[in-house]
């Protein structure tokens, strides 16, 4: 299945690949530490809820609220 398609001169496409790959890394590395943390809480209680706070890089904001979400 193909999600993304582009063209162009070889390296204006490897910096936007260079780019998303970097994001992607980033978001993932946000689900995965909330997703543990997620899951050390509901050992202990399932009633508590994990929060984050409003702290993220500049312009990140919604990759860093969806990349929570996404981890539970």
């Amino acid at each position: 299945i193909k999600f993304l398609e582009g063209e162009g001169l070889a390296n204006s496409v490897h910096a936007i690949w260079r780019t998303t790959a970097n994001l992607l890394e980033y978001a993932s590395g946000i689900a995965t530490r909330t997703r543990h943390l997620v899951q050390m809480v509901e050992e202990v209680n399932p009633g508590i809820p994990v929060v984050t706070t409003r702290k993220s890089t500049p312009f990140t904001k919604k990759l860093s609220v969806k990349s929570c979400r996404a981890a539970g």
